[in-house]
């Protein structure tokens, strides 16, 4: 453990016991489930400087800050208040499952079964919502850590469009656009399903906003493949600054990938996982 590091955890240590308890300095640096389990108890403290100290030592530790990240951002933005800290807890236990998951919807719904299986039947119902609203905030965490990553591997995008500035530039791009029958049957069927769960009429009107943005993008880079979709997606989402956004935007073009995939050769596509 080198020098930095050591101050780094003693004043780590030294802050956390006076809220959370003892902290063991070698096994913050050798055990990651202990280090993860440590930092979101000094996160859930409400100390200012504890939480500052905690995410400088996942960040030093390499442990998961994008997990950090994902859960400080969804307990900002949490909106049933009266619930907040009944979520709080168990959102940190069920960190302890997803800490070393990859960014994946298959390995994220079996962390699910293995959290979901543990708890008393009457905790279930409460959980499985709390975890259904927290995957786009965990998943638009990783998908923006890895939009640099990703691109290297497919189509340079930059060289085939002008660069936009915001979601907003697409917007007005795509409405600007003449949609084909096949692509305006796609927005239709989209918004049938919409209609059919009831979703209320404010999220309808932005859902489609997005999947008209994912359909003109999706087309003018000739997307065909899981791999060019999810590309697509990377490049808009590396647009959009507000984190809410961010997660409902990821939302969405999860939804939109079954009826976009419906549409194209089967052969040449696989399951998207957001």
């Amino acid at each position: 453990m080198n020098n930095n590091k050591l101050v780094l955890l003693s004043r780590f240590a030294a802050q956390a016991r006076r809220f959370i308890g003892v902290v063991n300095v070698t096994k913050m640096s050798t055990d990651h489930a202990y280090a993860i389990q440590t930092i979101l108890s000094a996160h859930a403290s409400k100390n200012a400087d504890l939480k500052d100290l905690a995410k400088k030592v996942s960040l030093t530790l390499n442990i998961n800050h994008q997990l950090l990240n994902a859960i400080e951002h969804f307990l900002n933005e949490y909106i049933e208040t009266q619930d907040l800290a009944k979520v709080e807890y168990y959102l940190h236990q069920f960190a302890q499952f997803i800490y070393d998951i990859p960014a994946e919807g298959v390995a994220y719904r079996r962390a699910v079964s293995q959290y979901l299986a543990q708890l008393e039947e009457m905790e279930r119902p409460f959980c499985t919502q709390m975890i259904r609203a927290f995957y786009p905030y965990w998943m638009a965490e990783f998908t923006y850590q890895g939009s640099q990553q990703l691109s290297i591997h497919s189509i340079d995008f930059r060289n085939l469009t002008q660069t936009p500035k915001s979601l907003l530039d697409l917007w007005e791009k795509a409405e600007s656009e003449l949609l084909s029958d096949a692509e305006m049957m796609l927005l239709s069927h989209f918004t049938k399903d919409m209609l059919e769960k009831e979703i209320a009429n404010d999220a309808v009107d932005s859902r489609k906003k997005i999947a008209k943005i994912l359909t003109v993008e999706l087309r003018n880079h000739q997307a065909k493949t899981h791999f060019d979709y999810r590309l697509t997606v990377e490049k808009i989402q590396a647009l959009i600054n507000k984190h809410d956004l961010k997660a409902f935007f990821v939302q969405v073009s999860r939804d939109f990938y079954y009826f976009w995939n419906a549409n194209a050769d089967q052969n040449q596509h696989t399951e998207y996982s957001i």
